[in-house]
């Protein structure tokens, strides 16, 4: 019996991708809001420490950004198993334009006070609670299975570029623009957002198995079905590990910059762009050589390297030093953020991927209350001793999961 094979990761067809309109305008799409998503993390986060001074009210204000991704990621996941992910998509940026334009307003007045920008803060969580179940599943499926690690690489690549541009615009915009400039930004990109989302012309197939099936048992299923893989359980459990323990460094991140570096807000962004530098570095790297028998130990070692940086950055004491720690970490989110995707849409069949990655949105939502540890310690601790502690857990935990779940670190075949 005859097997159809693939093309291989390493033809000249590798990145026919970019000529295809509609993955255009999706990974677009995925740029302009990743660049909104970084902006906003950093100028927020250092204008809350600005008015209140606060390390805790600091990490508060990304806990309010993060935990919709907890909340409503896996119930989003089943919705666009069963409507237009493309509605979906186009619906979350219109709300985060007309947000973006309110909140705008009440800057430039000299209206706007912290509740406002809380409560923007949730809204703009809300809409990136979509990506992984809206868009990336979209993005998916438009490339097809053939070209499905480019395209995820390729995406993550972009993200990390968002990751470094973001950080390196919001500290100069607050800096000589205030908040509102902030805001502006995010309803010019969020509105191109909404353009690329509606003129992608794919037709989106429903995977839901049939059209009775109703929300709560599409979600269960997804449920059912990540007890049952080990790899996709192995991997969805190292996303919470990694998201509780090592992402919380970038909410307590500007504070170290400013308390222990004493850094201005331009050299803060500098800072939390050398680790999206070296992440897209790595992506780009991925995108280019990476082969499906590699993918699970990529996954788990990149995961290993990010937190062991972080740890290393919180002890480094000095810009000089910090720099290049944070820079590597990028290289350790690459192979993890990148294969995080591609091997939960590899394990999955066509009709579970949204549930799936409706849950990996779920298993995003452990940040949060990593969030909230890291900001608590803080404030008994100090910043750079609290993160080491929490840093130094996610090595620990890191380890106990790899000895559950061997076959994230072996090599292995993959259709």
């Amino acid at each position: 019996m005859s097997t159809r094979r693939e093309p291989s990761p390493g033809s000249s067809s590798r990145f026919a991708l970019l000529r295809n309109a509609d993955f255009l305008r999706i990974w677009l799409a995925g740029a302009f809001g990743g660049t909104i998503r970084w902006l906003e993390t950093l100028a927020l986060g250092l204008y809350t420490f600005h008015e209140t001074g606060s390390p805790f009210l600091v990490t508060a204000m990304l806990f309010a950004r993060t935990i919709p991704t907890m909340l409503v990621g896996a119930p989003l996941g089943a919705l666009a198993a069963r409507l237009d992910r493309k509605r979906l998509l186009a619906g979350g940026f219109a709300v985060l334009t007309i947000a973006g334009s309110v909140l705008f307003v009440l800057a430039h007045t000299g209206r706007l006070e912290l509740w406002h920008v809380a409560a923007g803060a949730v809204l703009s969580g809300c809409g990136w609670a979509m990506d992984h179940p809206v868009r990336r599943t979209l993005l998916g499926e438009i490339a097809g299975n053939a070209r499905l690690a480019v395209a995820v690489s390729l995406d993550t690549a972009t993200i990390h570029v968002t990751r470094a541009l973001g950080p390196l615009v919001g500290g100069a915009l607050l800096h000589w623009q205030g908040i509102a400039g902030v805001y502006l930004i995010a309803v010019a990109l969020n509105g191109a957002s909404l353009v690329n989302a509606m003129l992608i012309r794919h037709r989106p197939a429903s995977d839901a198995p049939v059209a009775a099936t109703g929300f709560v048992r599409t979600l269960s299923d997804g449920l059912a079905f990540a007890r049952t893989s080990p790899l996709v359980l192995g991997v969805l459990t190292v996303t919470v590990i990694v998201n509780l323990f090592g992402f919380s460094y970038v909410s307590i991140a500007p504070v170290i910059g400013e308390e222990v570096l004493e850094l201005d807000p331009v050299r803060i962004g500098l800072l939390m762009a050398a680790e999206a530098c070296g992440a897209f570095l790595a992506s780009l790297a991925l995108a280019t050589f990476v082969r499906p028998a590699w993918y699970q130990p990529v996954f788990s070692t990149g995961a290993a390297c990010f937190i062991g940086m972080v740890c290393l950055f919180s002890l480094s004491g000095s810009f000089a030093a910090a720099l290049p720690l944070l820079l590597v970490a990028g290289f350790g989110v690459a192979g993890f953020s990148a294969m995080q995707s591609t091997l939960l849409l590899h394990g999955a069949p066509l009709h579970m991927r949204s549930r799936v990655m409706g849950l990996l949105s779920l298993s995003i939502g452990a940040a949060p209350f990593g969030i909230l540890l890291v900001g608590a310690l803080s404030e008994w601790l100090g910043p750079a001793r609290a993160l080491t502690v929490t840093s130094f857990a996610g090595i620990t935990a890191l380890a106990v999961a790899a000895s559950l779940w061997p076959a994230l670190r072996r090599t292995a075949r993959h259709p």
